[in-house]
């Protein structure tokens, strides 16, 4: 995951003209965004007008990582956030740059006499770096939103993925089973062939075996919908065929909360990309106050004159008056509000962060908890009780429905193993999107 996911927004230089700041679109709101751009040397290999994807194949022996590198080839809504960014970048460009210069030509009719002028106006000082500074911050922030759209998908792409590896668990589990009532049914016959049994196990046996294939039917029949939902977010046909997916190894290792809350407040893009528009913001300020100061104009003018028998040449200087101060004023004062909302929309944000990130870490514990608890106590405890109670039933020790209690304690402790290992995945790949797709929290695949 980190490897297709992390720094995902960055480009090539770009000039920016007018003695306007040069920005490469390869910073950090720090100033240090690490890496090469993935989804950049993506569109290098495959440009973003092209039709023809190449797309890696989703065969039985497909990992995770193929699933996330195929979403991020072919989701048309993480290359539109892509489109956006570029689109935002193109305006750092345009905001820098002095108006175009105006000429103006003038011919008398009746004399012959004629002028021609060009005068270029420049905003006031600071003016220029302030709109260039403002564009940049929100190029940043949509360069950020591009970067958290691809994390957004990669959870996306996690989720699916997990209910479809817990589908599979579920089948197998459900198959294993059904093998163990037959084998106790078998049982039950010879215990009533030798005339130390009854019927009523034979039955009892193959209402089982009835209930356990209706489970299977369902879960066979889920298939497709689980299938659809994977390859809705993979932009692929969603009765596509899918094979079943390799299960991931869960995550055992304790997690420190310090580092986890650290990542996510110096890596989630959601809050990186809020305080860029802080900043676009307070260069609104700016501009709004440098709106109450005149823009300058300075120009040549050539006049040919009949009359005179020559030509002149004229330095001329233009200059606009500011006087609705009232506007002013407004303007500056919406610019602050504006300001003030981004500060209060990016606080809120980050409560809503801290809190998700806080419940993730707790399921994640729970999940650790619950796969210990199960792997190493109730499920061999519940694999010793049915060996015992198999035994005890032909030797007549116990009856009938004690082995079917201990299988179903089997079949619940298996299930809720398997439900534990796929909240696991899900939980990482909501804490590899809220911490910015840091290292410590990739999954590892099985061998």
């Amino acid at each position: 995951m980190k490897n297709i996911f992390i720094a995902l927004a960055t480009l090539s230089f770009l000039g920016l003209s007018a003695g306007c700041r040069t920005w490469t679109g390869s910073e950090n709101p720090d100033g240090s965004w690490p890496g090469e751009s993935w989804l950049r040397n993506v569109e290098q290999q495959q440009p973003l007008g092209d039709d023809q994807l190449v797309l890696p194949e989703l065969t039985e022996s497909a990992t995770l990582d193929d699933y996330l590198h195929y979403a991020a080839v072919n989701n048309p809504a993480l290359r539109s956030r892509y489109l956006e960014f570029k689109a935002a970048v193109d305006e750092v460009v345009q905001a820098g740059t002095l108006p175009d210069p105006e000429m103006n030509f003038e011919y008398a009719l009746d004399s012959g006499n004629s002028r021609i002028g060009i005068m270029q106006m420049f905003p006031w000082f600071g003016t220029l770096a302030a709109r260039s500074d403002a564009a940049t911050a929100r190029a940043r922030a949509a360069g950020l939103d591009f970067e958290a759209a691809g994390l957004a998908l990669a959870e996306q792409v996690g989720n699916a993925y997990a209910e479809y590896v817990f589908l599979s668990h579920s089948l197998e589990i459900a198959r294993e089973n059904l093998a163990l009532i037959e084998e106790f049914e078998a049982i039950a016959r010879v215990r009533l062939e030798a005339g130390r049994g009854n019927y009523v196990d034979v039955v009892r046996a193959q209402l089982e075996l009835s209930i356990l294939n209706d489970a299977i039917a369902g879960l066979e029949q889920l298939r497709p919908a689980l299938a659809a939902r994977l390859n809705a977010v993979l932009h692929r046909p969603i009765e596509a065929e899918l094979p079943w997916p390799n299960p991931v190894e869960p995550e055992m290792q304790p997690f420190a909360t310090a580092p986890v809350f650290a990542a996510l407040n110096e890596q989630n893009r959601d809050l990186a990309a809020r305080q860029q528009r802080i900043e676009a913001a307070r260069q609104e300020i700016i501009l709004a106050q440098k709106r109450s100061k005149p823009n300058l104009g300075v120009g040549l003018e050539w006049m040919n004159n009949q009359n005179m028998g020559g030509d002149d040449v004229m330095l001329m200087f233009s200059m606009n008056l500011p006087l609705w101060r009232v506007s002013y004023r407004a303007a500056e004062q919406q610019a602050r509000a504006r300001a003030e909302a981004e500060q209060q929309a990016r606080q809120e944000t980050k409560n809503q962060l801290l809190a998700q990130t806080r419940n993730a870490l707790y399921e994640l514990a729970d999940s650790q908890r619950k796969l210990r608890l199960y792997n190493n106590e109730l499920l061999p405890m519940a694999r010793e009780l049915i060996a015992a109670s198999e035994a005890a039933y032909q030797e007549g020790n116990i009856d009938f429905p004690g082995l079917i209690d201990a299988q179903r304690q089997l079949l619940q402790y298996q299930l809720e193993m398997a439900r534990a290992s796929v909240d696991n995945l899900q939980t990482r790949a909501r804490l590899f999107q809220l911490t910015g797709g840091n290292m410590f929290l990739e999954p590892k695949a099985t061998k």
